[in-house]
């Protein structure tokens, strides 16, 4: 558990396993809402405006109040023979990575589907051969 898991849990340690019908879980509703009471109403608000709901703001790691913390790719480099991309995620959430050779929009092609988040850091790692020009991720 994370810092804020432990502390959330301590505070409050009937919400730890609890959790709304779109996953986000009550102690970080509660940590990021102090004195929620419609948990299921809080995890789709945007309020900070920048068109993510608490849900995506959870599972990307980003902060629910500051509308300049975005969801954004933390690493892409190469490693010898493979080029690996790292985001910042929540377990629980499931990704998805596109590829393009140029900006196109009708150019995206999926190349993973259903990557599991991990607490910090999620990476998807593919060939440098093979490493496209442009990836797209999107929380599923």
């Amino acid at each position: 558990l994370s810092r804020d898991a432990i502390r959330a849990l301590y505070l409050n340690p009937g919400s730890y396993a609890a959790s709304t019908t779109n996953s986000v879980p009550y102690w970080w509703l509660d940590a990021w809402y102090p004195g929620v009471v419609d948990y299921e109403t809080a995890s789709v608000s945007d309020t900070d405006g920048d068109g993510y709901d608490a849900r995506v703001e959870y599972f990307t790691g980003s902060d629910p109040t500051d509308a300049a913390s975005v969801f954004q790719v933390a690493d892409a480099r190469a490693d010898g023979d493979d080029f690996v991309i790292t985001w910042l995620s929540e377990e629980g959430g499931w990704f998805t990575i596109s590829a393009a050779t140029n900006l196109t929009p009708a150019s995206w092609s999926p190349v993973a589907l259903s990557i599991p988040g991990q607490h910090g850091y999620t990476s998807y790692t593919t060939t440098v051969e093979n490493a496209a020009s442009f990836y797209q991720i999107e929380l599923e």
